[in-house]
């Protein structure tokens, strides 16, 4: 099982609406995928048990679990009752730093999703400190989210984030399809063909990553330690 953390160290970014379309995407393609919700507003949650409620969607796939304590009893408890699925993506807060450091450490991906402003990518300090910590600066993939077209400003943060991880950062457009998914509990990916190529990117470069050896460590034990370039 890989796990899969959205993590960013300010809320309103769209890490719930990123971890849910990219969850849908996920599961279409074939993959086993399990869900995680360790954000106190429950956000995934909420859009999860709404699908639940609607025949016509209702799948076992990707599947969410409730009551999850922390990440690394729910990898404990999946593993050793042979229940573990391909990936399990985690959703977490955008503050509580013990519950974004306790999911970035069990992390074999940790995506960064930020807005297209010097504020956003300040306000990223804690995450991405924690993440240094840890050694896993090799393991982020920032996502550049609601991007607007021809901004100047996406192309600025794109230039900032791109010293501080070997991986590629990633753009997902600001679309009216994303946000409906609270409501229609339809993702995005389901609806709109745009949406679906800019998640099926960040799909295939969350596997690469996930991919990369991790020096045969188990989860939650950093690699080596990372360098942050600023």
């Amino acid at each position: 099982m890989k796990v899969v953390a959205f993590a960013s160290s300010k809320g309103g970014v769209g890490k719930s609406t990123l971890a849910f379309n990219t969850a849908i995407h996920a599961a279409r393609s074939g993959v086993g995928v399990q869900l995680a919700d360790r954000d106190p507003q429950r956000s995934l949650m909420d859009i999860c048990l709404r699908r639940r409620d609607m025949p016509e969607l209702v799948e076992d796939n990707p599947m969410l679990l409730e009551n999850v304590a922390t990440v690394s009893d729910a990898v404990s408890v999946l593993t050793e009752s042979g229940y573990a699925r391909d990936y399990l993506i985690v959703d977490t807060p955008g503050s509580f730093m013990d519950i974004i450091s306790e999911a970035v450490g069990m992390a074999d991906v940790i995506v960064v999703p930020l807005r297209a402003s010097p504020f956003d990518l300040l306000a990223q300090e804690a995450v991405l400190s924690a993440i240094e910590t840890l050694g896993k600066t090799d393991r982020i993939v920032f996502v550049v989210n609601m991007a607007e077209a021809r901004s100047p400003l996406v192309k600025d943060a794109l230039e900032a984030v791109r010293p501080m991880s070997p991986n590629k950062p990633l753009t997902i457009a600001n679309r009216l399809d994303y946000a409906r998914a609270a409501v229609s509990a339809r993702a995005a990916v389901e609806t709109n063909k745009d949406a679906a190529g800019e998640i099926s990117a960040l799909w295939d470069a969350i596997k690469r990553v996930a991919r990369k050896d991790n020096g045969g460590k188990i989860h939650g034990q950093p690699s080596k330690p990372g360098k942050r370039r600023t």
